[in-house]
């Protein structure tokens, strides 16, 4: 298995969807007044049950993803959406 790097333009373009990621969980919070860690968490953890764990789940079952590397996506996107969360607050 050879080692080679992605094309330049994938990292662009994953960097451009973190930080439209990041941009809509802000405006999803200042629109719903979150202000303190504990509220940015749960309303993140809601937010994260709506989307990615339903949407791995979803591949999982119809798109025949195994159930390990559904379940290491949710458990990533659980972890980003903690950490941006936190974050956000923080330097808020």
């Amino acid at each position: 298995m050879s080692a080679s790097r992605p094309p330049a333009w994938k990292l662009g373009v994953e960097i451009a969807r973190n930080l439209g990621f990041v941009f809509i969980l802000a405006h999803v919070f200042a629109n719903l007044g979150v202000t303190h860690l504990s509220q940015g968490l749960r309303h993140s953890f809601w937010l994260w049950l709506a989307f990615p764990a339903t949407l791995f789940i979803g591949t999982a079952l119809w798109e025949n993803m195994a159930w390990k590397t559904a379940l290491t996506h949710m458990g990533d996107w659980l972890v980003k959406m903690m950490l941006i969360a936190s974050l956000l607050i923080i330097f808020a």
